[in-house]
């Protein structure tokens, strides 16, 4: 703490508010110049990244599932099951700050001085300067910590069977009936509101001078708890039949003939919003205010022909019509066919086209979503206004988390999809085969966030202010710099909506492996399974609205909408399971392209050159000043299973047998400085799960 100029800073050095205690499990006090406090300042230093970030949060799942099968006629049958399931996750997050901000950044204790009296004129047993005090303190007892606890209701009836015909086949009809729940209850403690600390500073209620005095009752009135319920609801009828009309030289063509009705449901809730007439109510950025509501009944008529036109040809055409009563309505029809060609046993060409469309999704059309990503300044001008007595750049120039805040828009169309595939299938003997295919899909319409991205924006309204912005967008200031407090102030939360691009076009190969066969010679009763399956991303663009292109593929784009876990080209795995008697022995191994450490989904179309990947890290005075490209990454996985008999399996496998580790990664957001979509089990390491599997 030190004295308070009665605004958001302080005058002085920094001294501990109890010095006989020093810093305990932290170690020793550490002492030295800090920017914008004159003298020698004390200070307890703490890792919080090794003392509170987790890898993965730990899941507990339960399920039951009952089925009951009842023969109505001979040539019938009444189906019926139930499934309840439930999960239960819980992961924690770093302690907060005295010195915070609401979510919304409309509330905040910057300014909130330690009194030297309490409110009732007494001496305040915080205060050792005998004026206000500025207090910079880690509630470290109030760790945030965030449960979800989901349960899953599924029932299903489905009466189905045959009925004699005269020609052709047979009749085969399908009545059934879905329903589901699901229901989420979110309980987070340890986090804070802007109230809770205020009053915990004002009213002295909490004990900054020994806080291992402070009673749970103290702890919870400056983080209340905070629980959100939120359900979802489908319910779906669907009837079809299906006849074998006329026989083709390649055997029955058949037509099937359905409908489908649903109705779908969600309520999800903010669990933080913002209430106008009291902001300091509203927690700090912890809590995200996702929320998402809405309801639409679908209904669907389908059709499908199968065509056998000679055992050498196979043809298969299909539609299908949607309409979904949301809004003014959307509806459409989607047609697909395919085709296979096998001249001899020992090769197949097959190809399928289809069209398809999806409407937007209640999160799209009316809900609101606020995430975070790495902001590193990169604008000169702002950066001179920001410096430490040295002339290097202070901590408010240094990367921190940009807020984007992205809001439904109910006047988006729906995406309509263009996807064909055409693939070879190679049999070069009877126990191993080869599959080779390219795949092309192409969404015009794509539903996102502005592509401009949140960093593109930012830097707009850095180097313009507002005037500079694109239309539909705003920028949130932040709070000033309290040691340059006349500087340029730096954008908080970048504001925009879902809107339609023009397209989302993806394109690439994918090759498989499968072969079954016994081992020869004196292993020969030894059975491998050998699988192996490898994927080429050739492409993966966005056209945006104004015509520009972004490029993803090898790049750590898309960037903002899925945690910066970017798309490697290729990703491939191959497993061998070796089977002799009762024991299995399978090792797998997987590979993951690296990748280059730039995304123009948020520094803006062409910013793929090396240079580009400065704007994306993550500005550690540890990390690399440039960092081009991520590595690869390499795992392999070991499972032994062994049969005890027809109901009983043990089972053992090891992650990352080889200890490999997760490449650096300083670009990427969703996990400390490596990619958890790729390379989590190197951040882990070598680890082991054993368990039974019981066939009742």
């Amino acid at each position: 703490m030190r004295a308070s100029n009665g605004s958001t800073s302080g005058t002085g050095a920094w001294q501990l508010l109890n010095p006989s205690a020093g810093c305990g499990q932290y170690g020793s006090v550490v002492t030295g110049k800090v920017a914008g406090a004159a003298g020698t300042s004390q200070a307890c230093s703490q890792d919080s990244t090794k003392d509170y970030a987790q890898i993965s949060p730990s899941l507990r799942r339960v399920s039951a599932t009952a089925h009951l099968t009842v023969d109505v006629t001979p040539r019938s049958q009444l189906t019926s099951m139930f499934t309840y399931s439930q999960a239960l996750s819980e992961y924690t997050g770093t302690p907060y700050a005295a010195r915070a901000r609401s979510q919304s950044r409309n509330a905040d204790t910057y300014s909130t001085a330690i009194p030297v009296t309490l409110p009732d004129g007494s001496p305040n047993p915080n205060n050792i300067l005998g004026v206000p005090e500025q207090v910079m303190y880690s509630f470290n007892d109030l760790i945030p910590k965030t449960q979800q606890f989901s349960e899953n209701f599924r029932g299903a009836v489905r009466y189905n069977g045959t009925a004699a015909s005269h020609w052709g086949s047979d009749w085969n009809y399908d009545i059934n009936f879905t329903g589901m729940n699901t229901m989420l209850q979110q309980t987070i403690t340890g986090a804070p509101t802007i109230a809770g600390i205020k009053n915990a500073i004002i009213n002295g209620t909490y004990n900054f001078v020994n806080p291992s005095e402070n009673s749970q009752e103290v702890l919870n009135s400056i983080a209340p708890k905070n629980v959100m319920n939120a359900r979802s609801q489908e319910y779906s009828g669907d009837m079809h039949v299906s006849k074998g009309l006329f026989k083709l030289p390649g055997g029955m063509a058949n037509l099937a003939i359905g409908g489908n009705i649903r109705y779908e449901a969600l309520n999800d809730p903010s669990a933080n919003p913002y209430d106008r007439n009291n902001p300091d109510a509203q927690y700090v950025g912890y809590i995200n205010p996702f929320n998402a509501q809405g309801s639409r009944w679908v209904e669907a008529g389908y059709w499908e022909l199968a065509l056998p036109f000679h055992k050498m040809v196979q043809a298969d055409i299909s539609g299908r019509y949607d309409h979904y009563a949301q809004g003014s309505g959307f509806g459409r029809y989607s047609p697909k066919a395919g085709l296979s060609f096998t001249p001899v046993r020992q090769f197949t060409l097959r190809g399928t086209f289809s069209r398809g469309f999806r409407v937007p999704s209640f999160a799209e059309t009316n809900g609101m979503n606020v995430a975070y990503t790495t902001y590193n300044v990169t604008n000169q001008n702002f950066i001179n206004q920001h410096l430490n007595a040295n002339g290097t750049p202070n901590s408010y120039a240094q990367a921190y988390s940009l807020g984007q805040n992205t809001a439904g828009n109910p006047n988006l169309k729906p995406e309509i999809s263009t996807n064909f595939t055409g693939s070879a299938i190679i049999r070069p003997t009877e126990w191993m085969n080869f599959t080779f295919g390219y795949y092309y899909v192409k969404k015009s319409n794509y539903i996102a966030p502005n592509p401009l991205g949140a960093t593109a924006i930012a830097n707009a309204w850095l180097n313009g202010g507002n005037a500079a912005l694109p239309a539909g967008t705003s920028v949130t200031p932040d709070q000033i710099d309290t040691q340059n407090p006349n500087g340029q102030v730096r954008p908080y939360m970048v504001n925009l909506q879902y809107l339609n691009t023009r397209s989302l076009v993806t394109d690439g190969v994918d090759m498989k492996i499968n072969a079954n066969t016994r081992l020869p010679g004196i292993f020969r009763d030894i059975r491998l399974i050998s699988t192996g399956q490898a994927t080429y991303v050739r492409s993966f663009n966005l056209t945006m609205p104004d015509g520009r292109v972004q490029h993803w593929a090898g790049t750590l784009a898309p960037y903002n909408a899925v945690s910066a876990s970017g798309t490697p080209r290729w990703r491939a795995n191959w497993s061998n399971t070796f089977i002799w008697k009762n024991l299995a022995v399978t090792p797998t191994v997987y590979y993951t392209s690296g990748y280059k450490n730039v995304a123009e989904d948020t520094n803006g179309p062409g910013t793929r050159s090396c240079g580009d990947s400065a704007n994306l890290l993550a500005g550690s005075a540890y990390a690399p000043t440039n960092q081009c490209h991520i590595r690869n990454w390499w795992d392999v996985d070991l499972n032994v299973t062994y049969r005890i008999n027809d109901r009983w399996r043990v089972y053992t496998t090891v992650y990352n047998l080889l200890g490999f580790r997760a490449p650096a990664d300083y670009g990427t957001y969703g996990s400390y400085l490596y990619n958890s979509s790729w390379a989590q089990k190197g951040a882990i390491m070598r680890s082991f799960q054993f368990g039974v599997n019981v066939t009742l």
